[in-house]
């Protein structure tokens, strides 16, 4: 049960880590009931998902900060959000001047009943999506972990921003 006021403790609905180095690559956050969520709970959460997925992206940044930015911007770091009856999938990344892009990648509205069974179709396609990311991601962690790649143009360490207060987000 999450508490009334702000304990400073954060918890997501649902996580992924990455079992080699125990890195949060994806969480999941539900707002609210599938009919009439709160408006004040879906701005919350949307907020909640932005300043974790900068954070999660940061840990893992940190661990690689004299990597080159051509190949740190293609690090990125997995969100989905339901509201209502849609469920979104985000990707986090980082641009070339060390700020932070977040993207919708897919989309698709929950089914509820037989009659929707069309929409398991952009269910499955989304985590379909979903999986060719996070592949593309695994193959990307194993090429940077696994050979040293030295810096030719500019270093993560040189153009990382991190944000002073992430509440303001």
């Amino acid at each position: 049960m999450k508490a009334l006021n702000d304990s400073g403790i954060v918890l997501v609905d649902v996580k992924r880590v990455r079992v080699n180095n125990d890195k949060e690559i994806w969480h999941m956050e539900i707002s609210g009931p599938p009919s009439n969520p709160s408006t004040c709970h879906i701005v919350n959460d949307t907020k909640k998902t932005l300043q974790l997925d900068i954070l999660n992206l940061i840990e893992i940044l940190r661990n690689h900060l004299d990597l080159d930015v051509n190949i740190a911007k293609k690090i990125k770091v997995f969100s989905m959000q339901v509201i209502a009856y849609r469920l979104t999938l985000y990707a986090l990344n980082m641009l070339k001047d060390g700020q932070f892009i977040a993207y919708e990648l897919a989309s698709a509205e929950l089914p509820f009943d037989f009659d929707s069974r069309a929409k398991y179709l952009a269910v499955m396609r989304m985590f379909a999506i979903f999986h060719d990311e996070v592949v593309q991601q695994k193959a990307i962690m194993d090429k940077i972990d696994r050979i040293l790649i030295p810096c030719k143009d500019t270093s993560v360490y040189s153009i990382l921003r991190i944000p002073e207060n992430l509440r303001d987000i």
